[in-house]
């Protein structure tokens, strides 16, 4: 069974960035992703997911002209918002959260793909094209 379900609720290419640390883009533009996510109770919910469920990986970027960044996540990353602007680390069970999460994407347009196990995952077109 699946007990995660989770929004994307905005996408926005260049943000400002609020935190004291930050730092520019490593790869070209930072791209923040706004979710909205809940879990299911115990014990279905740890059944599936042991360790919980992140949202600061599995990620990565097609550019517009079809080239693919596997790596859009970096120290930058991490350090352009506020702690409290961010998506938890690790979503338990029985939990409501919303925040955002950083990527440092090559490209100010293109599609973002995530895939938190690694198999099946979802896509989200991103910038102008």
């Amino acid at each position: 069974m699946w007990d995660l379900k989770f929004t994307v609720t905005d996408i926005q290419v260049d943000p400002i960035c609020t935190s004291p640390h930050a730092e520019p883009p490593v790869n070209g533009h930072f791209v923040a992703v706004s979710i909205e996510a809940t879990t299911g109770p115990e014990p279905e919910f740890s059944s599936v997911f042991p360790n919980g469920v992140g949202f600061g990986y599995g990620w990565k970027a097609i550019a517009s002209n079809g080239t693919t960044a596997n790596t859009v996540m970096s120290n930058a990353t991490y350090n352009c918002l506020e702690s409290s602007e961010l998506i938890n680390g690790d979503i338990r069970a029985a939990e409501k959260v919303a925040g955002k999460v950083i990527l440092d994407v090559p490209d100010a347009a293109g599609t973002l793909v995530f895939s938190n196990d690694g198999t099946a995952g979802w896509e989200w077109e991103y910038g102008t094209k």
